[in-house]
């Protein structure tokens, strides 16, 4: 009865350390989900290597049949992207597996794990671990306030060859638009604006650049843009397209990469 009870008060803060650490991780998941980020939270923890079946079926054991929690730890995290296309000469049973898609996303204030740290097990124990995923919650695209007399552009043509991440879809997921204060880029799926980052000389880099830079500040999205267009008529002879090739330096992931994209701009009303 004693050993009994002494096993169960074990399991109980074994229990309630997992508990524990989860709320601690709550806001930084609640907060990436809401951003419509799918996560991934992973529960290392240390079980017997020997389990003793006897003693289970008969109710009893010792703490050697306990499982001690170890750690728990958001492993990854990313935007929604569209399904990839299956390979050409591929069998058509072949799936891409979710977790592949996502990107790391340690938080700043965490410490990245590294697999050293799971070298010494208590004697008689191992590691092994549990991953949960999470689904982002829906994300609705914004536009952001037109202000009479402006000009606006969407995306009408995306060739994005991110090899990573397809971070968050940056080539198509943003609007464009020129008044007179310039020309602007937002971004329609965390609903903020770029920060114009290269000084313009004239009025012709003002409001129709041959080059733009551009910053976007938001967290777990920071990326720069380094854009090259070419403004034309379009075809009805009355309104503006634009051909942009730009570099995007993704800022937030780990590793941190760069990718190329060409978008085709056509103008539409306000």
């Amino acid at each position: 009865m004693l050993l009994g009870m002494q096993l169960s008060n074990i399991r109980s803060a074994e229990r309630e350390k997992a508990e524990k650490r989860l709320e601690e991780l709550g806001p930084r998941i609640e907060e990436l989900r809401r951003k419509g980020f799918g996560v991934t939270v992973r529960l290392v923890v240390e079980i017997p290597d020997q389990v003793d079946i006897a003693a289970i079926w008969a109710g009893i054991g010792d703490v050697t049949q306990v499982v001690y929690f170890h750690d728990m730890s958001i492993i990854a995290a990313g935007p929604p992207i569209k399904p990839m296309e299956r390979p050409p000469g591929v069998s058509d049973t072949w799936r891409e597996p979710p977790v592949l898609r996502q990107n790391e996303a340690y938080d700043e204030n965490e410490p990245r794990r590294k697999e050293w740290y799971l070298d010494n097990p208590k004697k008689g124990f191992h590691f092994a671990h549990r991953d949960l995923q999470l689904p982002g919650y829906q994300v609705t695209k914004t536009d952001p306030p037109q202000p009479a007399g402006a000009v606006y552009f969407r995306p009408v043509n995306v060739d994005d060859n991110d090899p990573v991440g397809r971070f968050n879809n940056v080539g198509e997921n943003r609007f464009m638009y020129i008044d007179s204060g310039g020309i602007h880029m937002w971004n329609t799926y965390s609903n903020h604006g770029y920060r114009r980052t290269d000084a313009p000389t004239n009025e012709q880099e003002k409001y129709l650049p041959r080059r733009l830079k551009l910053a976007y500040d938001v967290k777990d999205e920071r990326h720069t843009v380094d854009a090259y267009l070419e403004w034309r008529n379009g075809a009805d002879g009355k309104s503006i397209e634009v051909d942009e090739l730009s570099t995007f330096d993704n800022l937030e992931r780990v590793p941190r990469h760069s990718w190329t994209a060409r978008i085709k701009w056509a103008q539409v009303r306000a």
